[in-house]
């Protein structure tokens, strides 16, 4: 009941759901201690699980247990108006049991939720744009809204496709929510269509990481660290072990997820953390991850899933490696100036997905020679003007 009435909520409304179901777990947490029983880690996680009748929320919120990988949790920003994201219910099995769950708690417009010892009263809107039972078609309903409609194309999109849609661009929503079709979300913005074991898994690890960014209550510096050792440092290790394996889509997972991830951050990840200390680990992480890469997408469309049929004409082959190699151009910048005095006689930390060491090179003299072309100019004018 409180899972259907927060998915129908408004933004407003699902932070009073929020506020009012862990207001019950606050209230758990003080009577046991006015019973003077032990409020450590565990025993709060236990007080969790029993104020929700054995569910562990904090784990499923966070998709850290109790998810399976077809799950996603996506946490990019999708859209102009509001920043909503279009839903990740791929899974028959949690509709049957959402359905259930509403067929059981059937509530009207205003409904009492009880959760713990007290009673809150919270008011649900009405879903639009999707109704159930609706054989696949996607109906738009009087209320429909360009937010609601959109959502409603892309699960239609990702239906008929079998895929998982990824914006890579922000998506200006027309007003007029006849016009957002699935074929109009193809040609809305720049985007990816993978398939939904490969998309699904590499938004829930980019969603993990940029939940641990945002919710990171400590330093940047702590932060860059936590980012390298608990995801970036152990993923590609994972990503290398697949492809020796010839696993090319466990493999696609984990590369997506750190590029999703690496892109929406703009490299403070890279530029504040303490890894470099290390410089062989540190460089050693750009090698691995460009090799990785390459040898990835050394391999056909059809087993890496880049041209599904209902997609954009073509496949997404292209679309992949732009995004990649607009990374590694400014990567490899925010590198130069900032770690290579650090490197001493190791080799340049550099991602190399499409350029070769050679070409590297010869890109950063040419850009050092620009710097020294710009700086003699300034010395002029200075002269000039004194």
């Amino acid at each position: 009941a409180i899972q259907a009435a927060y998915d129908n909520a408004s933004e407003d409304t699902q932070s009073e759901i929020v506020g009012a179901v862990f207001g019950d777990v606050i209230d758990a947490m003080t009577a046991a201690q006015a019973r003077g029983a032990p409020l450590g880690p565990e025993a709060i996680r236990d007080l969790i699980r029993s104020t929700f009748g054995g569910i562990d929320p904090m784990g499923a919120m966070m998709g850290m247990e109790g998810d399976d990988e077809e799950d996603s949790d996506d946490s990019g920003e999708w859209l102009t108006d509001d920043g909503e994201d279009p839903e990740e219910d791929e899974e028959d099995e949690e509709d049957d049991e959402k359905e259930d769950d509403e067929e059981e708690d059937e509530v009207d417009e205003e409904e009492v939720l009880a959760t713990g010892p007290k009673r809150r009263r919270m008011l649900r809107r009405p879903q639009t744009g999707v109704s159930s039972g609706s054989g696949g078609q996607n109906p738009v309903s009087e209320e429909a809204t360009p937010q609601s409609t959109f959502k409603a194309a892309v699960k239609q999109l990702e239906h008929d496709t079998g895929g998982c849609y990824l914006p890579l661009a922000r998506v200006e929503l027309p007003s007029d929510v006849k016009e957002i079709t699935a074929s109009w979300v193809l040609a809305s913005a720049k985007h990816l269509l993978v398939p939904r074991m490969v998309g699904n898994v590499a938004v829930k690890l980019s969603g993990q990481i940029k939940q641990t960014t945002i919710n990171w209550m400590g330093g940047g510096t702590s932060l860059g660290n936590t980012v390298w050792n608990q995801y970036m440092l152990p993923h590609v290790s994972q990503s290398r072990k697949f492809l020796s394996q010839q696993k090319w889509h466990e493999a696609f997972r984990h590369l997506l997820g750190m590029h999703l991830f690496a892109v929406w951050s703009g490299g403070d990840w890279i530029q504040d953390q303490e890894v470099y200390c290390d410089y062989p680990i540190f460089s050693g992480w750009f090698m691995h991850y460009g090799d990785a890469w390459r040898q990835l997408l050394g391999q056909s469309d059809e087993d890496l899933g880049l041209a599904l049929e209902g997609g954009i004409p073509g496949g997404y082959r292209e679309t992949l490696k732009e995004s990649l190699a607009r990374w590694e151009r400014q990567t490899n910048g925010l590198l130069r100036d900032t770690f290579d005095e650090f490197r001493e006689d190791e080799s340049k930390a550099r991602v190399r997905i499409f350029t070769s060491e050679e070409n590297s090179d010869d890109d950063d003299e040419e850009e050092e020679e620009e710097d020294e072309e710009s700086d003699d100019d300034r010395n002029e004018g200075d002269d000039g003007d004194e």
